[in-house]
């Protein structure tokens, strides 16, 4: 998310979430308590014909690097279109940790790496932004590789 308060020196929060139906609440319970981290939030939607929602959200920097990148990078996702969005989450994450979402250049590049998100693989027509160059054995940046 970008934000657009001048009150706030951050430009730029992550967070990792998965919204389910309010009936598959139990499922983000579970989530919360396996990660052990986060929170579950109520997501009400007015539009017509949506459901109410609740959300499991992750958006401690801390946690995000030490629990939730460690994981995916042990159990990758097994669609091309997620594992690519996870690549360029970490490559924000990576520069969150490195202070340079606090700079205009640095928050315009997490701008287009986020557009390029949840847009189907990165290979498919022209994306705004490829993926760091540099990869990992598994399609994760250097330097991000754990145990």
């Amino acid at each position: 998310r970008f934000n657009q308060s001048q009150r706030r020196r951050a430009k730029v929060d992550i967070g990792f979430s998965v919204k389910l139906r309010a009936e598959d609440r139990g499922i983000l319970d579970g989530l919360q308590q396996f990660f052990n981290c986060g929170g579950i939030y109520i997501q009400r939607d007015r539009r017509p014909r949506h459901r109410l929602c609740y959300r499991y959200e992750v958006t401690a920097v801390k946690d995000l690097d030490r629990i939730i990148v460690p994981f995916f990078l042990k159990y990758p996702f097994r669609t091309e279109t997620k594992r690519q969005d996870f690549i360029l989450f970490v490559q924000i994450l990576e520069m969150i940790l490195q202070k340079r979402h606090l700079t205009d250049e640095g928050a315009e590049v997490i701008r287009r790496y986020k557009q390029s998100m949840h847009l189907g693989s990165l290979d498919a027509g022209n994306p705004p932004v490829q993926p760091y160059q540099k990869v990992g054995p598994v399609g994760i940046p250097m330097g991000w590789e754990r145990d």
